[in-house]
C-alpha cells in the first residue's frame, strides 16, 4: 500500500486485506475486515497520512455467528449494512433452531 508517500502496512491492528489509495488528498480504503474495531482504526490511520484531507471507507464486513431465527439473521445483516462506510456484508450467520 502506498498513500501520500507512505508505503507499508497501515497498522498492526488492521488486516493486510485493507488497502488504500490517495487522489488529490482523498484517501479511499478498500478491503475486508473481520472485526468492527478495525474499520475506524483504518480510517484514523489513513486520515492522518501527511497530505490527506479526507478518508473514504469502502469496506466489506464479515458477519459471523449463530442466531435462533431467520428474522434475527435478517435484522443482524440489515443493521450491519446500514452502518456508515460499509459497502458490502459477507453474511456467515448460521440459524440454529
Amino acid at each position: 500500500m502506498s498513500v501520500g508517500g507512505y508505503s507499508g502496512a497501515l497498522d498492526s491492528s488492521i488486516p493486510a486485506s485493507v488497502g488504500a489509495r490517495a487522489d488529490d488528498g482523498l484517501v479511499t480504503m478498500t478491503g475486508i475486515v473481520a472485526f468492527h474495531y478495525q474499520r475506524p482504526e483504518a480510517e484514523f490511520i489513513c486520515a492522518n497520512v501527511p497530505g490527506s484531507v479526507d478518508a473514504r471507507p469502502d469496506v466489506t464486513v464479515i458477519l459471523a455467528g449463530t442466531v435462533t431465527s431467520f428474522p434475527e439473521q435478517d435484522d443482524a445483516l440489515a443493521a450491519t449494512r446500514s452502518a456508515p462506510g460499509i459497502t458490502e456484508v459477507d453474511g456467515r450467520i448460521i440459524v440454529v433452531y
